[in-house]
C-alpha cells in the first residue's frame, strides 16, 4: 500500500507533452464500516445526480473527499479499524480502491479490472491542488462570488499563499491571461428563469447581480436569490478550473460536484432538481449530501 503524502504529485503528462487528458470520475459504489459513529455503510450510484440523504451523511461527504484526493478529509472520523472500499469509473475504466488507516493515515491499494496494482497511478489522477480541493464542494456560501476577486489580487486578497495553494499554478502567466479573458468573455446569465435579475462579473472579478439584462447593480435580494446567486458563482468557479486545466494542458480530474443541500433555502417556488440540472452541464456526477 501507498502513503499519500504530499499535496500535489506532480502531474504526468501525454508522452509527448502536447496532447491533454481527462479523466471523468465516477463513483459507483461505496462501502465503509467505522467511520465516525457509523458501523456499516453500503450504497451503489447508479443516476447523474444522487441525493444521500442518510443521517450520517457528513461522514460520507468526508469518505469520498478522501477518494477524490483530500487527505485530511477523514482526520475527524477515522479510527484503527476503519476501512472504506468504493469502486469507480476512470475514463470509463473500473478501478478498487480500498483504504485503511494507521496512526491516522489515509493507506491507498487500488486495483485496476484485471486485478493490476494501480495505486501510484489512482493518486497521481486524483491529485488536485490544495484551492480546487477547498472550492470543490458547495459548502461555503460567501467564498465562491469574490474568488476570482481574490485570484486578481492574490498577494493582498487570497487567504493564505495563493502560490502554495495553487501549486504554482495561479502565479503563471498562462493562469493570468486565461483568468482575463474568462471574466471579459462572461456572458451574463439570467438567475432563475421567472425573474429578471441577471448574473455577471466585474471587471475586477467580483460576481453580481443586475436588475435587467443591462439594468442597475441589485443588491437587496431574496433568501432564495442569495443562494440561488452563491450556487452559480460555484458552477462557473467549477467551470474556470476546468478550463483553467486545458490552458496549462495539465490531465485534469473531472471529479463529482460535491453540493451541501440547500433546498431549504428556497421558496416553495423554486425547483431545486432543476437547479442541480445545470450542475450536469459540467458533464460530471452530482452528489447531493443532506
Amino acid at each position: 500500500m501507498y502513503h499519500f503524502w504530499a499535496a500535489w504529485v506532480a502531474i504526468i503528462k501525454e508522452k509527448g507533452g502536447s496532447i491533454m487528458h481527462d479523466y471523468a470520475f465516477t463513483l459507483k459504489q461505496l462501502f465503509f464500516e467505522n467511520m465516525g459513529s457509523e458501523p456499516f455503510y453500503l450504497r451503489n450510484f447508479r443516476n447523474s445526480i444522487e441525493y444521500l440523504d442518510e443521517p450520517f451523511s457528513d461522514v460520507t461527504l468526508q469518505v469520498i473527499r478522501l477518494l477524490l484526493g483530500d487527505m485530511q478529509a477523514c482526520d475527524t472520523c477515522c479510527h484503527a479499524d476503519s476501512r472504506i472500499e468504493a469502486r469507480v469509473l476512470i475514463a470509463e475504466v473500473e478501478y478498487t480502491v480500498m483504504v485503511i488507516f494507521q496512526d491516522g493515515v489515509a493507506m491507498f491499494y487500488v486495483t485496476d479490472d484485471e486485478g493490476k496494482d494501480r495505486t501510484l497511478w489512482y493518486l497521481q489522477t486524483v491529485a488536485r491542488t490544495p484551492e480546487e480541493q477547498e472550492v470543490s464542494c458547495f459548502t461555503k456560501p460567501g467564498v465562491y462570488p469574490v474568488r476570482l476577486y481574490q485570484y486578481q489580487n492574490s498577494e493582498e486578497l487570497y487567504p493564505g499563499n495563493f502560490r502554495e495553494a495553487t501549486c504554482g499554478i495561479g502565479t503563471s502567466q498562462t493562469f493570468r491571461h486565461y483568468l482575463q479573458r474568462f471574466i471579459r468573455g462572461f456572458q451574463k446569465e439570467r438567475l432563475l428563469p421567472e425573474k429578471d435579475y441577471w448574473l455577471q462579473p466585474e471587471k475586477d472579478g467580483r460576481f453580481f447581480v443586475r436588475l435587467g439584462r443591462n439594468g442597475r447593480k441589485h443588491s437587496n435580494l431574496s433568501k432564495t436569490d442569495h443562494w440561488v446567486f452563491q450556487y452559480l458563482c460555484f458552477l462557473h468557479l467549477l467551470r474556470f478550473w476546468k478550463e483553467m486545466h486545458k490552458q496549462c494542458r495539465f490531465p485534469a480530474l473531472e471529479a463529482p460536484v460535491l453540493i451541501k443541500d440547500f433546498s431549504d433555502r428556497l421558496d416553495e417556488s423554486t425547483d431545486f432538481k432543476q437547479l442541480l440540472v445545470q450542475a450536469e452541464a459540467l458533464e460530471r456526477q452530482v452528489l447531493v449530501f443532506k
